[in-house]
C-alpha cells in the first residue's frame, strides 16, 4: 500500500503544472510626461475632460497618473499580444475591440501610448457570444461584449476562455498604458458569471493558488 501510494504521488508532481509570470512597473505617468514635455498638455487634456463630465453631470473624473503592474497576455490564433493589468480586486478579463476608435480605446496623445487592440477577424478560434457585459470599476467603466478564445500567459494556455471585448471605454482608460484588464480574484466578483482565468487554469496546476514576490530595483 506504502508503495502505491509513492508511486500515485510521484505521478501526480510529474503531471502538475506550475508558472511563473513576469511583472513590470510601468513608473510613474507624471515623471514620464514632465521628461517628455507633455505634461502641460496632459493637463489641459484633463481640464476639458473635467468641464464636459461637469456639464453633463457625471461623476467626477477619478485620475490614475502613476503605477501599475502590467503582464502580457496574449489572445486568439494566431497569438495577438497584449498588455493587461494584473487586477487581484475583479475577476473579469477584457480586452479592447479592434472597431473601438476613441481615443480611450486608441490611447490618449498626451499618454505617449498606442494600444494593442484585439481583432477578432485575425483570430480563427475566436467565437463571439449574443451575449453583452459591463463592468463598473472605481475609476471608470467598460462594456461592450463576450466571446471565447484561446488565452495564453506565463506559458499556460486556455483553448476557451470567455471574456469581454470592450467596444466602449471611460475617458481614464486612454491615459493609462494598458490595453485591458486580467482579473485574478475569486468567482463570485466575477461579473455575468464567467468563469475567471485562474480558474481554468487550477486542474492543470500542482496547487490552487498564486503568489506575487515584488523586488525593489533602485
Amino acid at each position: 500500500m506504502k508503495t502505491i501510494l509513492v508511486l500515485a504521488a510521484l505521478v501526480a508532481v510529474l503531471y502538475a503544472k506550475s508558472f511563473t509570470m513576469e511583472t513590470r512597473n510601468t513608473g510613474s505617468l507624471r515623471a514620464r510626461l514632465i521628461a517628455a514635455n507633455l505634461y502641460q498638455k496632459f493637463l489641459e487634456e484633463q481640464h476639458l475632460l473635467r468641464a464636459q463630465i461637469l456639464a453633463s453631470g457625471s461623476q467626477p473624473f477619478i485620475d490614475y497618473a502613476d503605477d501599475f503592474y502590467l503582464g502580457n497576455v496574449t489572445v486568439g490564433t494566431p497569438p495577438q499580444t497584449t498588455t493587461l493589468v494584473l487586477d487581484t480586486g475583479s475577476s473579469n478579463l477584457w480586452v479592447i475591440d479592434a472597431a473601438c476608435t476613441t481615443a480611450a480605446c486608441n490611447g490618449q496623445p498626451s499618454s505617449g501610448y498606442n494600444k494593442h487592440k484585439f481583432d477578432t477577424t485575425k483570430s480563427s478560434t475566436f467565437t463571439k457570444e449574443t451575449r453583452k457585459f459591463s463592468i463598473e470599476y472605481g475609476s471608470g467603466s467598460c462594456s461592450g461584449y463576450l466571446g471565447t478564445d484561446v488565452v495564453s500567459f506565463a506559458g499556460l494556455s486556455i483553448p476557451k476562455q470567455e471574456f469581454g471585448v470592450a467596444t466602449t471605454l471611460a475617458e481614464v482608460f486612454g491615459y493609462q498604458p494598458v490595453d485591458g484588464i486580467l482579473g485574478l480574484g475569486w468567482p463570485a466578483l466575477a461579473v455575468d458569471k464567467v468563469v475567471p482565468p485562474m480558474q481554468n487554469l487550477l486542474s492543470s496546476l500542482d496547487q490552487p493558488l498564486f503568489t506575487v514576490w515584488m523586488d525593489r530595483k533602485v
